[in-house]
């Protein structure tokens, strides 16, 4: 029986330790993002990528994040573009978290105007 826990535990630890990727802030964020707008579109890294911007999408606005206005007809391409120009434009920002981060550059391409609020 100890010997069947111990697997157990073992495996426990291997599954975790091969568990998917969590963004934690914009460096990962742009690693993933940066393959996505130089054409690796396909790849993990920009699926994940394509896929964490909608999710963030999905659920925006987010209490105390920058609000965005962003036009119908954009795609997630774009917005990967504007969020990888965002990082670049603002590296020493890499370090915050990634839905801050993107938050802020489609709050900055997409501004809210005072009459669309």
């Amino acid at each position: 029986m100890k010997w069947i826990l111990v697997v157990i535990f073992l495996t426990g630890i291997a599954c975790a330790q091969s568990a998917p990727k969590r963004y934690t802030d914009g460096n990962d964020l742009r690693d993933e993002c940066g393959a996505a707008v130089a054409g690796q579109l396909g790849t993990y890294q920009s699926g994940h990528c394509l896929g964490f911007i909608e999710g963030y999408l999905q659920v925006a606005p987010i209490p105390n994040l920058p609000t965005h206005c962003i036009p119908a007809g954009v795609t997630y391409e774009q917005l990967t573009k504007v969020v990888v120009k965002y990082l670049d434009q603002h590296p020493e920002k890499l370090h915050l978290a990634a839905v801050l981060l993107i938050s802020q550059a489609t709050h900055y391409a997409f501004p809210c105007s005072a009459k669309m609020k």
